[in-house]
């Protein structure tokens, strides 16, 4: 990133391997992906989103369930996101997505409140 285009990102990111499962919602250019699961690992999260490879083409725009497991939380994490960026990974096939978790999925006030408070303590406290 120059400086000439500043982050768009509204909460710091906190690095983080943890392994989180994918489920594609809606892809408009690649329809047959729909209802695709895939397990991944994050590379970091915040507050408001992720960051984490899958091993076949995800657009800008799909829409996506996430089962997210974090070690401080003794649950599941049940959340939405949507794919705002995409970028080629390291490995062969591998493709490094942007998500933004939005507020729309099938437990949005408990799972995305409580994943939102549990980042903003962990960005905290390193």
């Amino acid at each position: 990133m120059t400086e000439e285009q500043p982050s768009r990102r509204k909460a710091p990111r906190v690095p983080r391997r943890e392994r989180v499962f994918v489920r594609i919602l809606e892809s408009d250019r690649h329809p047959g992906l729909k209802g695709t699961m895939a397990r991944c690992t994050t590379a970091d999260v915040s507050r408001g989103g992720l960051r984490l490879a899958v091993d076949y083409p995800v657009e800008v725009n799909s829409r996506l369930d996430l089962w997210a497991k974090l070690p401080e939380h003794p649950g599941t994490f049940l959340l939405t996101g949507e794919v705002r960026w995409v970028m080629t990974g390291d490995l062969e096939d591998e493709h490094v997505l942007g998500i933004e978790l939005v507020p729309d999925g099938p437990r949005p006030d408990a799972d995305l409140t409580a994943w939102q408070h549990l980042l903003s303590a962990l960005s905290r406290h390193g």
